[in-house]
């Protein structure tokens, strides 16, 4: 299969000679906070990705072990009741396949930036988030997706 150039959002493939429809670019977001986490997979959406939402870290595990191609970026919050964001990309970073997958941190917590450089994150965005940085910085990183969107043979 090629790849071959899509919008931001999306990734166009060829599968034997054939154009094959293009593809949302997943992306899953981690907040316990509902109103967040629902005004942020609506941006995303209206952004052309296909958002998948959790409300805590365990959520997130439980959304990454189920079926179907893994997202391309995971937006995580710090501070979130029954697994948190340190938590999570601790067990993250364990795990080869979802290592590879880039994580966004973002959090309300101020004194949080010298916590996140130990997790390894591609970014880290301060709450209340500037939602054009926001979406710049998925862009910025779904460009490198190559592997998590493609539909399967």
């Amino acid at each position: 299969m090629e790849t071959v150039a899509g919008s931001d959002a999306y990734e166009t493939h060829v599968r034997d000679g054939a154009v094959v429809p293009p593809q949302p670019h997943r992306v899953l977001i981690v907040d316990d906070d509902f109103a967040i986490r629902d005004s942020l997979a609506e941006l995303l959406e209206d952004e052309g990705y296909l958002p998948i939402a959790a409300a805590n870290g365990r959520d997130a595990l439980a959304r990454l072990d189920e079926d179907g191609p893994w997202p391309c970026l995971i937006v995580l919050d710090l501070m979130m009741p029954v697994m948190n964001g340190e938590s999570f990309r601790e067990l993250q970073l364990r795990v080869p396949e979802l290592a590879r997958i880039p994580t966004i941190v973002f959090t309300a917590d101020v004194r949080a930036q010298s916590r996140v450089e130990p997790l390894n994150v591609q970014a880290f965005l301060q709450k209340p988030l500037d939602i054009e940085r926001f979406v710049a910085t998925v862009r910025d990183r779904c460009s490198f997706c190559r592997c998590h969107s493609l539909p399967t043979d």
